[in-house]
């Protein structure tokens, strides 16, 4: 099977903004975002993530599900990073934890995302502190938006 098709059997990712990949020492090595480009990437290692609970050398074995880019990436190293990084674990490197970054479902004013908020849809029509408050959970706003 072809990439394309094995991407359309995985989890959906447009509630994720990205992923970040750390190490043992919780330090972020690398972020895959959900953007053109990267976004069957994400797709992959999210499922990975859901299925083995980390990138470890189990979910490493599952490259293959790049398909056609796992072998492009076997024969030219530094192509596919995000592939590359899967053959290594494989190949007993260091197990990685995946932290999920995910999207605000926020659809209020440029002003709201441009302070950062995430919501749940209900916000006072006030700022405090520079940051909007939700009325529902009446918790500050400190996620990621799209």
């Amino acid at each position: 099977m072809s990439f394309a098709e094995n991407l359309k059997k995985l989890p959906g990712i447009s509630h994720l903004a990205a992923v970040n990949l750390l190490d043992k020492a919780e330090t972020v090595v690398a972020t895959i975002e959900n953007k053109p480009g990267s976004q069957g990437s994400l797709a992959v290692y999210n499922h990975l993530a859901q299925t083995y609970g980390s990138i470890n050398t189990e979910a490493a074995k599952k490259a293959e599900i790049f398909a056609e880019h796992t072998e492009d990436a076997r024969s030219n190293p530094g192509k596919h990073p995000n592939i590359d990084r899967l053959i290594a674990i494989e190949q007993g490197g260091p197990a990685l934890r995946v932290k999920h970054v995910l999207r605000c479902k926020c659809r209020l004013s440029w002003q709201h995302r441009l302070l950062g908020g995430c919501c749940d849809g209900f916000h006072d029509a006030s700022i405090k502190n520079s940051r909007w408050i939700s009325q529902k959970s009446r918790k500050m706003c400190d996620f990621g938006w799209d």
